[in-house]
């Protein structure tokens, strides 16, 4: 059961919000990146005040201790970079310090035994950065005349573009999650400035997120009826429902964009040959896979792919693939570390699931998308993923804490 929060808990709650929003909204601000650490370090201070007292009562869970081993492994790793141990060593201060930072959140709210936090913080910070971004722009009025007038992708004037699509995205998925679980229906305005910032940046895995996201939901949430033909009706009334309003949807100014890119997206998988980000991001794929056959055991170390796609594409950037990148950078040892703590927070919520417990639906889902957007994004150095991290792990290693707690002579 949730336990009765004390002020000090109180003050955890409050400086967790303004972490996980400041990582939304600033987290590709070079100017303001400060922000981001010090916010951090108020919430893992105070975290760090609260279980000090019972820390030796406490224990890593299976998910905790890969991702430290994912952590050390790319440090040692990094020390040997196969093109440039600076720039590897610097990426792996910054996945070490987020490692940290998750292993402590994921601590404290798993022994407070209620992560319900999680999911209403991802949504209050994306519609906080979906306001930052539209006023950033202007207003509403402005924005929206850029985004479906003039066919514009916007968003890069607070950070990377597909980013902040996916952001918005993930609080879309997040708010209509309660207004259909907790009939919400109050939340249904607050889904709409996500939403429109989230087209707007014309990101085909928002729009992809967001349509497989709030589908699961449904088929989710409308499979409780013990009756088979009353299950099958329910679903067939939300797969009427998704496609009804997808098709109001897609008539919208704003949607061209990303219908557009969309459609590129889907010459590649039947012709071949897309729009030309599909088909350079196709090329750095390649590369990837040619330079992971030259090291793939140990990898090249952090953020040393560069080195390799600039061989074969000429451009000095990631490989817009965080499996293909991943298997370049740490090779296939840090790849299994890394996504093998995913795959078992994965696991454990599809078996809570089948046992009824309806509450992991949308933590399965959150995974689920995060898999499908590492195809085309790298995220393992992310704070946002850090904070997907920690509230998958918090929330198995809660139910685990529940599950021991219920046996007898426990």
């Amino acid at each position: 059961m949730p336990q009765k929060k004390t002020l000090l808990d109180r003050m955890i709650d409050i400086s967790f919000v303004l972490y996980v929003t400041s990582v939304f909204c600033l987290n590709d601000n070079a100017d303001l990146y400060k922000v981001i650490y010090a916010a951090m370090i108020l919430l893992c201070g105070f975290i760090t005040l609260s279980i000090l007292p019972n820390i030796k009562k406490m224990s890593l869970s299976a998910e905790m201790v890969l991702l430290i081993l994912y952590g050390i492994y790319g440090f040692i790793i990094s020390q040997k970079a196969t093109y440039s141990v600076a720039m590897a060593t610097t990426m792996s201060k910054t996945v070490s310090i987020c490692i940290l930072s998750t292993i402590i959140i994921s601590l404290y709210f798993s022994s407070r035994q209620n992560t319900d936090i999680f999911p209403a913080t991802i949504a209050f910070a994306g519609v906080v950065l979906s306001f930052y971004v539209i006023i950033t722009y202007g207003g509403f009025g402005e924005f929206y005349h850029q985004a479906s007038i003039e066919g514009d992708r916007l968003g890069d004037k607070v950070g990377q573009i597909n980013e902040i699509g996916l952001r918005c995205s993930y609080t879309v998925i997040a708010l209509f999650y309660y207004v259909i679980k907790d009939k919400k229906l109050w939340l249904i305005p607050f889904m709409i400035m996500p939403f429109v910032v989230g087209m707007g940046s014309g990101s085909r895995k928002a729009l992809i997120s967001i349509a497989f996201g709030c589908a699961m939901i449904l088929l989710i949430l409308s499979s409780g009826s013990k009756n088979m033909v009353g299950r099958v009706g329910k679903w067939i009334i939300a797969a009427i429902f998704i496609l009804v309003i997808g098709t109001l949807l897609s008539k919208l100014p704003i949607m061209q964009t990303v219908i557009e890119r969309m459609e590129g997206l889907f010459d590649l998988v039947t012709k071949g040959k897309g729009e030309s980000s599909v088909n350079l991001r196709n090329r750095m794929i390649k590369a990837g896979i040619k330079g992971f056959r030259e090291h793939p055991i140990f990898g090249v170390g952090f953020n040393n792919s560069s080195f390799i796609n600039i061989r074969y594409t000429s451009h000095f950037v990631y490989l817009h693939n965080d499996y293909v990148e991943q298997l370049v950078n740490v090779g296939i040892v840090g790849f299994v570390l890394f996504y093998g703590n995913i795959l078992l927070c994965l696991k454990k919520a599809l078996e809570r699931l089948k046992n009824g417990k309806k509450t992991y639906g949308l933590l399965l889902i959150f995974i689920i998308v995060f898999l499908i957007n590492s195809v085309g994004c790298v995220q393992y150095y992310s704070k946002v993923t850090y904070v997907f991290l920690a509230y998958w792990i918090s929330a198995v290693y809660t139910e685990r804490r529940n599950e021991d707690a219920s046996k007898p002579g426990y």
